[in-house]
């Protein structure tokens, strides 16, 4: 029997938008939103933007994500 892993439960229930980031079908939120929120244990605060370090937004791998508290500092940072 074949076990599914977290991606392949998460695909079930999700859908890759035209930009490439995969959000949840019933509340449209990021996946990758929504794994750094856990991994944070605390809802993420306004402004607070979540990077990809390997540039591959369907990797919501939790050690794949870093926060940022606004798009500025990210896109210093970043790019």
């Amino acid at each position: 029997m074949k076990r599914k892993s977290s991606s392949s439960s998460h695909s079930a229930k999700t859908f890759v938008n035209k930009n490439g980031y995969r959000q949840f079908k019933d509340t449209g939120k990021y996946v990758h939103r929504h794994v750094e929120e856990k991994k944070l244990g605390r809802p993420l605060r306004p402004g607070e933007v979540v990077h990809h370090k390997d540039g591959n937004p369907l990797n919501n791998s939790p050690s794949n994500l870093k926060v940022y508290p606004n798009q500025s500092t990210h896109m210093k940072k970043e790019h």
